[in-house]
């Protein structure tokens, strides 16, 4: 459900651009990296998990709505998650931090 099939591999290398526009690095995703959040980018590792994480979570929310498996949604997906970890940052005072973590990685 994850990784295997062709319309969840086109959502996977469509991801894997969408990491590279950001940050300008490469991404091989394979499915143990995939499914168990494995890479070797160390200073992106925070990011990379929790964003993969999102994604994973979208997939499997098409699942069980039914819909189709799209990359095109999963900006705006990642952007709700990422815009209530704003506001958690913000009423626990820690918005800097926020905003060091993900601001300068142009997800938001």
């Amino acid at each position: 459900m994850l990784f295997q099939c062709d319309i969840i591999s086109a959502f996977w290398t469509a991801f894997q651009h969408w990491w590279c526009e950001r940050t300008h690095r490469t991404l091989d995703l394979n499915e143990c990296n995939v499914i168990y959040c494995w890479y070797n980018d160390t200073q992106f590792t925070d990011v990379l998990h929790y964003v993969t994480l999102v994604a994973k979570y979208l997939i499997f929310c098409c699942f069980q709505d039914n819909t189709a498996v799209t990359f095109d949604r999963f900006p705006l997906f990642l952007s709700n998650k990422i815009d209530t970890l704003r506001q958690i940052s913000l009423k626990n005072k820690k918005l800097e931090q926020f905003n060091k973590k993900w601001n300068s990685k142009n997800f938001t």
